[in-house]
């Protein structure tokens, strides 16, 4: 479910930062933490690239970061916070 609510995001940074580098590859690994809240549900507290992260663009770290930190989330089932890892990886254009 909290992919679902995510990609859209990384995948609308991703293109936008393609346009720039178009050889944007390899695996995107995230470590997210998010904060519960009874009135707004989750939020995310923290996003840094996690452990095996191969993309080190920062306006692609800085544009999910920014949207991640703008959306509310399904609050953690726990309550409290909650951290996760969120790893998807970019391959090469298709040619044309």
């Amino acid at each position: 479910m909290l992919s679902r609510d995510l990609m859209p995001l990384v995948d609308e940074c991703h293109a936008l930062v393609r346009e720039e580098h178009p050889d944007l590859t390899g695996m995107l690994v995230l470590d997210l933490e998010i904060l519960g809240d009874e009135e707004i549900g989750g939020v995310v507290n923290t996003l840094e690239p996690g452990k095996g992260n191969e993309v080190a663009e920062p306006a692609l770290l800085e544009c999910v970061r920014e949207s991640l930190l703008a959306t509310t989330l399904p609050p953690p089932e726990q309550g409290g916070r909650d951290a996760i890892s969120l790893s998807m990886r970019f391959d090469p254009p298709a040619p044309e």
